[in-house]
C-alpha cells in the first residue's frame, strides 16, 4: 500500500473514532438525563405517597442490562450470579405489576 493510501485510510479511521466518541458523549447525555427524570418523577411520587414499583422496574431492568453486558465482556462467575439474581428481581416485579391487570 503506498503511503498517498495508507494516509487516507488512516484519516479515515480518525473520523470514524471521532464520531464514535461523539455518539457516546450522547448516549451518556441521555442516560444521565433519563436518571435525573427518573430521580425527580421518584421523589414526587415518595412525597405523594404514590407506589413506585414501575420505577424500580425500570431501574432493575437497567441494572440488567448493565450486567448483562459485563457478563459478555468477562463471563465470571459473580456476574453470572448477579444477572440470575437481576433476573428474579425483573420477573417478580415485572410480574407485581401486570397481574393485576391480567387477573382482573
Amino acid at each position: 500500500m503506498d503511503k498517498k493510501k495508507l494516509l487516507q485510510v488512516a484519516q479515515a479511521e480518525r473520523r470514524d473514532e471521532g464520531r464514535l466518541g461523539r455518539i457516546t458523549q450522547l448516549s451518556l447525555v441521555h442516560y444521565l438525563m433519563l436518571m435525573i427524570a427518573w430521580l425527580i418523577i421518584f421523589v414526587i411520587r415518595i412525597l405523594a405517597k404514590q407506589p413506585t414499583t414501575d420505577l424500580f422496574f425500570m431501574i432493575l431492568v437497567a441494572g440488567l442490562g448493565h450486567e448483562v453486558f459485563s457478563w459478555q465482556q468477562h463471563k465470571s462467575w459473580w456476574s453470572a450470579l448477579f444477572l440470575l439474581v437481576l433476573l428474579a428481581a425483573v420477573a417478580t416485579t415485572g410480574w407485581s405489576l401486570v397481574a393485576p391487570l391480567l387477573l382482573r
